[in-house]
């Protein structure tokens, strides 16, 4: 599947983990699938020159786009970690 949105595919809730930001256990291989077809996107040519006329637009674009990307995977790695916290506190 390819998306040609270049908006964050998804913010999803973990019910089991109290916390906004979280990502359900079962959308974590959507959320990184389309995190790497994000950042793939942003490589190819025709992304960095679609939506912009200059330079410095074209670096706002890939620059917007990349902290998007950063963003999703720090709400993985936050909910990897708190799942984990809470695994460790059920022992």
């Amino acid at each position: 599947m390819t998306r040609t949105d270049t908006r964050p595919a998804f913010v999803a809730t973990d019910p089991g983990i109290a916390g906004p930001g979280t990502v359900a256990v079962e959308d974590w291989d959507a959320m990184f699938a389309a995190v790497t077809a994000r950042l793939a996107l942003i490589g190819q040519p025709q992304y960095q020159t679609s939506a912009a006329k200059t330079a410095d637009e074209r670096l706002a674009l890939v620059r917007a786009a990349v902290l998007e990307c950063v963003l999703a995977l720090e709400q993985l790695h936050s909910t990897a970690l708190q799942r984990l916290a809470k695994r460790d506190s059920a022992r």
